[in-house]
């Protein structure tokens, strides 16, 4: 991997129309058309390929070539998207409103029912995440069932790690105890349209991502890869083409040297075909990894300036490029590999 630019001050990064944007101060860029697409603005999200802008007293979305302003505060990571809508909740006049906008004609209206935030969507479902997980209509308010987490890991500090990930009409999400006094954890799948648990796994779990059609799970060393139909899981060891990236740390106050052991983060990583794009959990190291072979192809360790803190932020991957941000606000961009190049990127992570 070759690094071909260092940006610096890069506050948040996403890849859209199959061009990089940046957030820069108050700017938002168009980074390789060198073009400031927004100014004034306070953050920008990508849901499903779909542009948010908040700036103040409004959200700014973009569908295609079709622009619609919201007049009120909003959070654009917080829109969760339907069949021909998505829903918003946010603040107009300092008062909680949930928002709905339909993305055939850019109606905007209100939805008169109490406001929340909708976690996730099934079909023109919504999903409501908590303390338990609640299937329900989003203009009526209608529950159609509701599991309490408590209930089914048996634990009344029973929570949620990470994100829930639907695939067909199956949602699989990972519980655990959260006061951390018993070991209890487990994934469940819940069949979306009954609540009815379809399966329930003790070894499969942590932070679940979902690409294409699996769900990976990433700790330590080790990659877990569930098929999300069969139930069977696929558990890929890496530790002997890993172990090159332990280190030994000199440590000054005590005159000794420490190994610190390289753990892959379970979150920020991406899938593209059996390539396995990494980074180094609470570190500056990325990678890629060939999951079949278990062969490492090529790796970096980031030169950050920022002493306090020295880890990276995100990494996302186009057809030909790796972008990698760290704690320092700056935006490496690096070639991808040439054996891991590929015509299209194979899925996106679910955070």
């Amino acid at each position: 991997m070759i690094r071909i630019e260092k940006v610096p001050n890069v506050y948040n990064f996403g890849i859209y129309k199959n061009s990089l944007i940046l957030k820069t101060e108050d700017k938002l860029i168009d980074y390789y058309n060198e073009k400031v697409l927004e100014n004034n603005i306070e953050l920008f999200s990508i849901i499903d390929s779909k542009l948010f802008i908040k700036k103040k007293g409004e959200l700014v979305f973009f569908q295609e070539e079709i622009k619609i302003v919201l007049n009120g505060t909003f959070n654009p990571k917080k829109a969760v998207f339907f069949n021909d809508f998505f829903i918003q909740l946010g603040k107009i006049k300092k008062e909680k409103k949930t928002i709905k906008v339909n993305l055939r004609n850019s109606q905007i209206s209100t939805i008169n029912i109490e406001p929340y935030y909708p976690s996730l969507s099934y079909k023109n479902y919504a999903l409501k995440i908590a303390n338990f997980i609640e299937l329900y209509d989003p203009f009526n308010g209608k529950s159609f069932w509701k599991r309490e987490f408590k209930d089914l890991l048996h634990n009344e500090n029973a929570s949620i790690y990470g994100n829930t990930q639907v695939i067909g009409n199956r949602l699989f999400f990972f519980l655990f105890d959260r006061s951390r006094t018993t070991a209890d954890k487990s994934t469940y799948c819940l069949n979306a349209e009954t609540g009815q648990i379809l399966w329930q796994s003790d070894e499969f779990g942590g932070w679940l991502t979902k690409f294409d059609d699996r769900i990976y799970s990433v700790f330590d060393k080790t990659v877990q890869i569930l098929n999300p139909m069969t139930f069977n899981v696929e558990k890929i060891d890496l530790t002997n083409c890993l172990s090159v990236l332990d280190k030994e740390i000199y440590f000054n106050p005590d005159n000794k040297n420490y190994k610190k052991t390289f753990f892959l983060s379970s979150a920020r990583y991406q899938i593209e075909k059996s390539n396995l794009f990494f980074t180094e959990d609470r570190g500056s190291t990325f990678g890629v990894v060939n999951l079949q072979t278990k062969e490492l192809i090529d790796y970096k360790e980031l030169e950050i300036k920022n002493e306090d803190v020295k880890s990276i932020g995100v990494i996302k991957i186009d057809s030909k490029m790796i972008y990698v941000s760290d704690s320092d606000y700056t935006l490496h961009i690096f070639n991808k590999p040439k054996n891991t190049f590929a015509n299209r990127v194979d899925g996106s992570a679910s955070n």
